[in-house]
């Protein structure tokens, strides 16, 4: 489990001057599981705990995720 805490903006970063900046993709920063379950814990939120089982391939996995996975996003205002 991971849960993704910042993400590079993907605003155009170029200028007339310097037209060949390119945007940044693909890159996020996120918490390991057993801080989200830490958090979890300490906020009293259950949660079913498993031993790990085989490996898996990345499209297998993604099929099995695509079952209980959610995005939930969150921008600050200014």
């Amino acid at each position: 489990m991971g849960i993704v805490v910042a993400k590079s903006n993907l605003a155009p970063r170029g200028t007339a001057e310097h037209p060949d900046i390119e945007v940044i993709q693909n890159v996020n920063f996120a918490i390991k599981a057993g801080m989200a379950q830490f958090f979890l814990d300490a906020n009293q939120v259950h949660c079913d705990v498993e031993a790990p089982g085989n490996d898996l391939k990345t499209p297998d996995v993604a099929d099995v995720a695509r079952n209980f996975s959610v995005q939930v996003a969150c921008e600050v205002k200014k």
